[in-house]
């Protein structure tokens, strides 16, 4: 009966501590918009998931997502300098701040598209490419390409003419996969193609 009653009081102060950890985050994670001091802009991004890596992919897109509308570039000087992470009823709350500074940002956006892509870091848009597939995949329904690959491929221009890059890409991947080969080399160029464009 005790070894009973102490369980039970572990459990619950377990419970009660996991819901009540957002109170120890940092200030700065209730930010919900871009922040400015000493030279240096702060973009937050936050996300929720079970699992704490998906919800650390999501909310660094976002944090790139904004960043990139203003600077328009996922420029080399670019830093995640601070995280923080809660747990709460079992899912990951996840908050970080992609910083890069201001000089940076105004130089990025005033480049032409073209030369935007000689200050971008590989790393960056690699995680932001993920990003984008991750969301991508919410959108996809591989069960109209049990049909046949022809099915799979129509998805694909369709997507494609409504500009859904990505999940173009993850239709063209799908087919590649189940043995077409144009599909395969659609595949490869759009991935080409959406890595290059940052």
């Amino acid at each position: 009966m005790k070894t009973t009653f102490i369980l039970i009081a572990c459990l619950i102060s377990f419970a009660a501590f996991e819901n009540n950890d957002k109170k120890t985050l940092p200030v700065w994670t209730k930010e919900q918009s871009r922040t400015q001091g000493g030279g240096w802009i702060w973009f937050p991004g936050k996300a929720v998931s079970t699992k704490e890596h998906d919800a650390d992919l999501i909310a660094r897109g976002k944090a790139l997502d904004y960043l990139m509308q203003e600077c328009q570039a996922l420029h080399r000087g670019i830093r995640f300098h601070e995280r923080a992470v809660s747990r709460v009823n079992g899912k990951f709350h996840v908050y970080v701040r992609a910083s890069i500074k201001q000089d940076d940002c105004k130089y990025a956006s005033s480049l032409k598209a073209d030369d935007r892509k000689h200050i971008s870091s590989d790393t960056l848009k690699s995680l932001y490419f993920q990003y984008k597939l991750s969301l991508a995949k919410q959108k996809v329904d591989y069960s109209i390409c049990n049909w046949g690959n022809g099915y799979c491929a129509d998805r694909v221009s369709l997507e494609f003419q409504m500009r859904n890059d990505y999940v173009a890409l993850l239709y063209a991947q799908y087919a590649c996969e189940k043995g077409s080969p144009p599909a395969c080399v659609m595949a490869k160029t759009t991935a080409d193609f959406l890595m290059e464009n940052y």
